[in-house]
């Protein structure tokens, strides 16, 4: 991830930026998901890049709609 992150974010042709890329060794920790969904709504974001491919990324149905809400709430908010 943190390749793709350098290339989006130091590359002009890209219209977006990554804010934050997460440590998934911590996706187990209470208060982990909450943490992202809380910077969801602080930082503005629109887009969640998830590598499903990766073998550490575990994401439940119910922690995946929570990021999806976060991102719909802020796209009507900011009336996207």
């Amino acid at each position: 991830m943190k390749e793709l992150y350098n290339e989006i974010n130091n590359n002009p042709i890209y219209d977006l930026k990554f804010v934050s890329s997460v440590d998934l060794n911590r996706s187990d920790e209470k208060g982990f998901w909450d943490e992202i969904v809380s910077y969801i709504y602080s930082e503005e974001v629109s887009i969640i890049a998830i590598d499903l491919a990766n073998k550490g990324v575990v994401v439940t149905k119910k922690q995946a709609e929570r990021l999806l809400g976060a991102v719909a709430d802020y796209a009507e908010l900011s009336g996207r």
